[in-house]
C-alpha cells in the first residue's frame, strides 16, 4: 500500500464521538479526504454532499467531523450540542450544522440554532446551517462529485499528473473541450484537472452543467 494512501484509513481530527449504527432511516459514512489526510465522517446524506464541497473548496482549508461538544444557556437550563463540522475558511472558524430544509420550518429549532449561534458568538466563533438546498443549489454539487472521482487518489511526488497540471495551467482560461483535446485519453485529462481545481489552482464555472463547454480559468490568488 503506498504511502499516500495509507493515511486514507485514519479517522480525520479529534471527533468527540463516533458516528451511530447505520440504519435504513439513518445512514451512515466517511469521506476519504485528501484534505484531510484520513476519513471524516458523515451521519446524513447531506453532511456527505457537504463534506465534498469542502474537500474540493479552494478557501476551506481544513474540515473536521463532530469536533467538539458544546453546552449553551437556554430558559429551561444548560443544554449540549455537537456541530456536524468545524471549517477553516479564509482563516476563519466557523462551525457548521447541516440539516434539512424542514427544520427552518420548526421554530423550536430556529430558536435552538440562535441559542447556540449566540452561545458561539461569546466565543467569537461564527455558527452556521447549511440547509440541503443550500448545499445542492445550482450545478456547483454535480460538477464537484464528477471532479471528485478523478482525484480521490491523492497524488505521488512522482506523478506525471503534477507536470500535466504545469502545463494545463499555462494554458488557461480555456473551455474543457479544448483542455481535454490535448491528452491523448480523456481521462488523463480530467484528472489533471480534478486535482488542479482540488488545490485550488483552477475554477470551474458552475453556472451551468459541466460539459466541454465550460470554461475554466486560472485562480488569481492560489491557495497553495
Amino acid at each position: 500500500m503506498a504511502e499516500e494512501e495509507y493515511s486514507r484509513f485514519y479517522i480525520a481530527g479529534n471527533p468527540v464521538r463516533r458516528v451511530v449504527i447505520e440504519s435504513p432511516v439513518h445512514p451512515v459514512g466517511f469521506h476519504p479526504s485528501n484534505k484531510m489526510g484520513g476519513l471524516v465522517s458523515w451521519e446524513s446524506h447531506i453532511e456527505a454532499d457537504a463534506a465534498l464541497i469542502m474537500e474540493m473548496s479552494w478557501n476551506i482549508t481544513s474540515f473536521e467531523a463532530q469536533p467538539e461538544c458544546l453546552q449553551y444557556p437556554t430558559p429551561h437550563g444548560i443544554a449540549e450540542t455537537t456541530p456536524d463540522f468545524r471549517i477553516q475558511i479564509d482563516g476563519e472558524t466557523i462551525m457548521v450544522e447541516c440539516k434539512p430544509d424542514k427544520a427552518l420550518d420548526k421554530p423550536e429549532l430556529v430558536e435552538t440554532f440562535e441559542q447556540i449561534a449566540a452561545a458561539y458568538a461569546r466565543k467569537k466563533i461564527r455558527y452556521e446551517v447549511w440547509t440541503a438546498s443550500m448545499i445542492r443549489s445550482g450545478h456547483r454539487l454535480a460538477t464537484l462529485k464528477l471532479l471528485w472521482r478523478y482525484c480521490r487518489k491523492p497524488l505521488a511526488r512522482t506523478s506525471p499528473i503534477i507536470q500535466d497540471i504545469q502545463t494545463m495551467a499555462s494554458c488557461l482560461p480555456q473551455t474543457v473541450g479544448d483542455l481535454l483535446g490535448n491528452f491523448h485519453h480523456r481521462a488523463d485529462g480530467l484528472r489533471a484537472l480534478a486535482h488542479g481545481v482540488h488545490q485550488g489552482l483552477f475554477t470551474v464555472d458552475f453556472t451551468g452543467p459541466f460539459s466541454n463547454e465550460t470554461v475554466v480559468s486560472p485562480r488569481l490568488n492560489p491557495a497553495r
